[in-house]
This record gives structure tokens, sequence and C-alpha cells, in this order.
């Protein structure tokens, strides 16, 4: 899983994201299926916006900020949503080819 960071110069960023355990340690977010990384990722989503909406920004920075998350955020939902349909569509064509 990415996950979407404002810089302190205001850009926006995609980085891996990690799980931080209480030892310490960390893990990378991964997930077994396609659909349950992105029915996680629309429930962070929504979580993240109530925090969004309590960062205190002047109105048009806010609506700025808001507007550029939301299309960097459908750029790689549709990125994903592409590389998943043609992942599915070689396992298809390919699904009585020997495999080593």
């Amino acid at each position: 899983m990415y996950e979407l960071k404002i810089i302190k110069d205001g850009s926006l960023h995609w980085y891996i994201g990690f799980y931080e355990f209480d030892t310490n340690h960390v893990k990378e977010d991964v997930y077994d299926t396609y659909e349950s990384a992105v029915k996680i990722a629309k429930e962070r989503n929504l979580e993240l916006n109530n925090t969004f909406n309590q960062l205190e920004l002047a109105k048009h920075e806010r609506e700025s900020l808001q507007l550029k998350i939301e299309k960097e955020v459908t750029r790689q939902s549709r990125l994903f949503g592409e590389e998943q349909l043609m992942f599915s569509e070689g396992l298809s064509r390919h699904k009585e080819t020997p495999r080593p």
C-alpha cells in the first residue's frame, strides 16, 4: 500500500506504507488480494479525510490541497486498476501455459 504525504514545501509525494509495532519494528503494508487492498484504502481515505478537515488552513489553501489530493488519489487508483486488469488478462490468456 502506498501513502500520499504532504512535504514541507507543500508538494505531495507517494511513499510505501508501513505498520509500526509496539516493539519498534516496522512491516511493509501488503495485502493478499487487490480487492482487499482497495477496500482498506477506501476506509483509510475516509479516516484521513476527517483528519485533513481538522487541519488549520485558510479556506483557499484547504480547497487547493483537497483538489490536489483528490486528483492524485484518482490518478493512482486508475493506474493500479489498469495494472490489475492487465495482470488478470495475462493470467486468463495463459491459464493453460505450463508453469515452471
